[in-house]
């Protein structure tokens, strides 16, 4: 025993550490989902310069060479044919001048889908936050649970020590001493326990960030509560159901103004060698007009009943938002209160300490008395350690929904 609590507390404090900033940071660069996310935005972009493109002139080279041929010839005595080769290269242009802002509304709703993106990206780096952040605070809870458990060893020992004492006297039965022995089994397990639960976080923790972790820093549970207005404002899932609706009606659009049809700018430059050689040119507009399009109309029929359900399942978010935010902060009211009554309890219990134990060595009360006093005040410190934790993860969780790392 005597061993064994040097070596596991040397390991901790010789142990390099890491900040819960640098946890976070590591993450968010080394987590394959963010690369994910990201190449999804450059996919958007790349929609985008697609469509950009529909609005450039398209240039076209054109060929065709025939080994055999039959042509046709007027001449006094009725029509002949003969057979010859043939060729004929050309080059073409086609320029979009006029398309009722049909590929515009295109280019607004692709431009919509790379901001979606990068909010589901902001999203994902929120939630990988908010999870890192539960893992490293239960690893600093973990932490200062292993310190109350060496104080518990600490103080059963020296009640042990006195008992032993008592017994030598002949004032307590060895089945006293025997008792308080018992106990510090019982706290040196506690504490082995405590040590391996935290090193397992740890590990976890590596996991995440790809490095390997030792020990971590502390940091502060006091965190600001974040106003249930603020969330609903920032929140990403209700920002991205706003972009998906404006994005169905400039799709809408864009069906609706296809119906008018295109005009265009055409010339053409051709090389012609058959039985007669010449050139032909040709530069002009034309215009084409859908006369019949029930496509059309049911893809738009289509769209604004996708409209209609994503605005539905914005306001049901919403709702249940509120509900959520209100489960949070109803939460941190309780933790609150299991704080301030649990430390009122562990200052009684502090002072009621010696004053037990001095009963016992008096013979007013027994061992049983005494055991249960230093029970209840290990419990009670976790206990307090358990509330703080529970409150500084709800805080998280509620700027989790605000969007915030």
């Amino acid at each position: 025993m005597k061993k064994l609590l040097p070596f596991l507390f040397f390991s901790l404090l010789g142990a390099e550490t890491i900040s819960l900033n640098e946890v976070i940071k590591k993450t968010l660069k080394n987590n394959p989902d963010i690369k994910t996310f990201i190449l999804n935005i450059n996919k958007s972009q790349k929609e985008i310069n697609s469509l950009k493109t529909d609005n450039l002139p398209k240039l076209n080279l054109d060929g065709n060479y025939n080994f055999t041929q039959t042509y046709a010839i007027n001449s006094p005595t009725g029509f002949k044919t003969t057979n010859s080769d043939g060729y004929n290269l050309g080059i073409s242009l086609k320029h979009k001048l006029w398309d009722f802002k049909s590929n515009f509304y295109k280019i607004e709703s692709a431009k919509i889908d790379k901001n979606i993106d990068k909010l589901n990206l902001k999203e994902l780096k929120a939630l990988l936050a908010y999870k890192l952040k539960t893992i490293y605070k239960l690893a600093i809870v973990q932490k200062e649970a292993i310190k109350i458990y060496k104080q518990n060893l600490k103080l059963k020992k020296e009640y042990y020590k006195r008992a032993l004492s008592l017994y030598k006297q002949g004032v307590k039965t060895k089945i006293d001493s025997d008792r308080f022995l018992v106990n510090i089994y019982n706290a040196e397990t506690e504490l082995k326990n405590s040590i391996e639960d935290f090193k397992k976080t740890l590990k976890i923790l590596s996991l995440y960030t790809g490095i390997k972790i030792d020990d971590i820093v502390n940091i502060s549970f006091n965190q600001q509560i974040i106003d249930t207005k603020t969330i609903l404002k920032n929140n990403y899932s209700i920002k991205i159901d706003e972009l998906n609706v404006k994005k169905n009606l400039y799709l809408e659009n864009s069906l609706q103004k296809s119906k008018y049809g295109n005009i265009d700018l055409v010339a053409n430059y051709s090389k012609i060698n058959t039985l007669n050689s010449y050139n032909s040119k040709s530069i002009g507009i034309t215009f084409s007009i859908p006369l019949y399009t029930p496509k059309t109309d049911i893809e738009i029929q289509k769209l604004k009943i996708a409209s209609l359900i994503q605005t539905s399942q914005k306001n049901s978010k919403i709702l249940s938002l509120k509900q959520d935010i209100e489960t949070l902060l109803n939460e941190i009211k309780k933790e609150d209160n299991i704080i301030d009554s649990k430390q009122k309890e562990l200052k009684i219990l502090e002072e009621s300490k010696n004053l037990t134990f001095g009963r016992y060595k008096e013979g007013i009360s027994t061992y049983l008395e005494v055991l249960d006093n230093n029970q209840a005040l290990l419990n009670t410190n976790l206990q307090i350690l358990e509330a703080k934790y529970k409150k500084s993860i709800a805080i998280d969780k509620l700027k989790y929904l605000k969007g915030e790392l």
